[in-house]
């Protein structure tokens, strides 16, 4: 019967055992990805403040006191980090925080190295792991009154797919009874912010503990459970086999007591 009960168990519990590891996996997996999602769309939204400040005027392209409106990008420590890069790769304006590695030939990847990837896990120049976004796009147009088109012109941004054709350029025609400037060219940018990874992944190997952990206590107390369970389940049929054996097969009055 010690027997029966050892098969009971080996032919119960592992495959339960699997099937908890599996969905742990799973689990611990699609958490993981929502949180590399989540953190993706921060990059996103800060992209869009990023390129809401950059403006194409009368100067040229200009990000107006972004280091006191987005002070992260000021910073020499703990700093997240942009370019706005033109089509062939020269740089246009990159933040203040990059000003601090001047000895890093190459502070961000440039955009055109990995044609396909919007998102891109780098090192960053200070050492951290870090995540690199990249949107293309023509930024807003701001001329003031007697600027380069003799009035004032207002456009706003237009946002491209990346990696798009480079070198490409964007006519826009305005209005009727704008005589003066019948058309104007646009040259896109392309936008590179860049991000610590520290706490993402602080919080991703968290979960993984906690999902550890956790799996290792349920699958422990599964298994003892299942072992005393087993053992309570098959003592009546124990009881019933050991009660034959005290039976004088030679004796036909004898009967089984257990129940």
């Amino acid at each position: 019967m010690k027997d029966f009960a050892q098969s009971v168990f080996r032919s119960v519990v592992p495959v339960t055992l699997l099937v908890l590891l599996t969905g742990g996996i799973a689990l611990d997996v699609m958490i993981a990805e929502r949180l590399e999602e989540d953190f993706d769309e921060l990059m996103l939204a800060k992209s869009l403040g990023l390129i809401a400040l950059a403006e194409d005027g009368d100067d040229g392209v200009e990000m107006e006191n972004y280091q006191t409106s987005l002070p992260s990008y000021a910073l020499n420590e703990d700093a997240d980090y942009f370019q706005l890069l033109a089509d062939n790769g020269d740089v246009v304006i990159e933040s203040d925080s990059l000003s601090y590695w001047p000895d890093t030939d190459h502070p961000l990847p440039g955009p055109y190295l990995q044609d396909a990837m919007e998102f891109l896990n780098i090192t960053l120049p200070d050492g951290r792991p870090g995540r690199l976004m990249r949107k293309r796009f023509v930024p807003r147009l701001d001329y003031d009154e007697g600027g380069q088109f003799g009035h004032a012109l207002e456009l706003d941004a237009r946002f491209l797919k990346f990696p798009g054709n480079r070198g490409a350029i964007f006519t826009e025609h305005l209005p009727e009874g704008s005589d003066q400037v019948l058309s104007i060219e646009r040259r896109p940018l392309v936008l590179q912010l860049a991000m610590s990874r520290d706490k993402l992944e602080s919080l991703i190997n968290t979960v993984h503990s906690v999902l550890l952990l956790t799996g290792l206590g349920i699958m422990v107390a599964f298994v003892l459970l299942a072992r005393r369970g087993i053992r309570q389940a098959v003592k009546p049929l124990k009881s019933i086999t050991d009660e034959l054996h005290t039976i004088d097969d030679q004796r036909f009055d004898q009967r089984l007591t257990s129940r």
